[in-house]
């Protein structure tokens, strides 16, 4: 890398994406540009810090699995593994909930069938009373999946705010 030093703690995000996209990528502003369906110039000035990364940062993460973390404060590695965890809500589910999701899906199918050919009314109740308690934990586990994500993507975008205006304070000076 040209034999600069950086010192992360003293780079910007603007910084940090310039040093992906040279160190991790190997391609020039043009190609990240295009990569990113964003003008040459545009991305220039957000490498200059004329722009903040706010704008580009879920297609950076999306397309470069870049970490937001060490994006917007320098720390961790460049580069997540699994990016569904921030976009996905299935991904939040450790492998006991997958086989607790698989089950409840299958007590799903077998309510259902019991509802269809039981002739037992009260049989036939009881079913479709299970099933509709079933369908309510699943929109909850949903929901609260959901509500996570929205969480930690304003996590994000206030730590680039933060950061932002700490940068401006910091011109002032």
């Amino acid at each position: 890398m040209c034999g600069i030093k950086y010192d992360l703690m003293e780079e910007t995000p603007n910084d940090r994406l310039r040093l992906f996209r040279i160190e991790e990528l190997d391609i020039s502003q043009k190609e990240m540009a295009k990569t990113l369906d964003i003008q040459q110039g545009s991305y220039s000035d957000i490498e200059r810090g004329r722009v903040g990364v706010n704008g580009i940062l879920t297609k950076l993460i999306k397309t470069f699995r870049m970490n937001p973390i060490w994006l917007v404060e320098g720390f961790g590695k460049r580069k997540i593994e699994d990016v569904d965890l921030l976009f996905q809500e299935d991904e939040f589910v450790d492998h006991n909930s997958l086989k607790e999701d698989e089950n409840t899906k299958n007590k799903v199918f077998e309510l259902i069938d019991e509802m269809i050919n039981n002739h037992d009314q009260e049989l036939r109740s009881r079913a479709a009373s299970e099933l509709k308690g079933l369908f309510g934990k699943l929109l909850i586990e949903d929901n609260k999946k959901l509500a996570e994500i929205s969480e930690l993507k304003s996590m994000i975008i206030d730590l680039l705010r933060k950061r932002e205006n700490l940068k401006e304070i910091i011109k002032k000076l």
